[in-house]
């Protein structure tokens, strides 16, 4: 049976207007920067931007204000809004001349981790702020595909007691564990994916505690309950369905 068509026409009262744009500006602490985006699009899969915009489609100068985001976020954010597709690191790729700067927050103790883990988390965090479902499952996708590639020989960045294992497969490092609990809730399908890598390839339990200064507590939580709901490690992270770690989109 041949696949179905896809159908992308739509009826004139649901097109938008390309040229209808708005105004976003994003700060954090220091860093403030504008952007100008089309603002039906973002209002489409943005929860946030959909509520903050209602009202202002008539008039000629609409604006949105987003604080608590990084503007290099949101720009990396937009890209991947407008073409589905995302810029990565230069540690990744060494041809990239984009985005090249090390996160501002990041410690001196994290500063060996995944750069790549490191941005896909921050943007994924983004789009938990400004409510983008579809977005976060994107984000998703990407971190799982980053992980199920990367080489074995790479090592956690704690130290391990004797009888650790060696040559674990990348991990998120505490950096990224930390701004993803810090920046999402319990219903984050990326906390998901991240407890269930650390249940299967990371250090023991017992290594985690005592970063417990690094780590956070709702993380070990999570990995004590994983651990008890999977004690046998039956669950493959490597070849499980990725919509395992999905949101349900919300209508709006």
């Amino acid at each position: 049976m041949p696949p179905p068509l896809i159908d992308v026409r739509i009826p004139r009262s649901l097109a938008f207007d390309v040229n209808s744009v708005a105004t976003v500006t994003v700060r954090r602490n220091n860093e403030m920067k504008n952007f100008t985006i089309c603002a039906p699009l973002i209002a489409q899969r943005s929860e946030y931007f959909n509520e903050a915009l209602q009202g202002q489609w008539r008039t000629e100068k609409r604006s949105v204000e987003l604080t608590g985001v990084r503007p290099a976020d949101f720009s990396l954010y937009c890209q991947l809004l407008y073409t589905s597709k995302l810029l990565i690191n230069p540690a990744y790729d060494e041809e990239s001349t984009d985005y090249t700067e090390t996160p501002s927050d990041l410690s001196d103790e994290n500063d060996q981790e995944d750069l790549l883990f490191h941005h896909l988390s921050d943007v994924y965090v983004a789009a938990h702020k400004v409510r983008d479902t579809i977005t976060k499952n994107l984000l998703t996708d990407a971190a799982l595909a980053h992980f199920r590639e990367a080489p074995s020989e790479y090592e956690f960045d704690v130290e391990f007691d004797e009888e650790a294992d060696e040559g674990f497969t990348k991990l998120p490092g505490s950096g990224v564990v930390c701004d993803v609990y810090n920046g999402t809730n319990k219903a984050c399908k990326l906390r998901r994916l991240i407890v269930d890598i650390y249940r299967v390839y990371g250090p023991s339990i017992k290594i985690i505690e005592m970063q417990l200064k690094i780590f956070p507590k709702q993380f070990l939580r999570d990995l004590v309950a994983s651990m008890k709901e999977d004690p046998d490690n039956e669950w493959d992270v490597q070849t499980c369905d990725p919509t395992t770690y999905h949101e349900e989109p919300v209508e709006f």
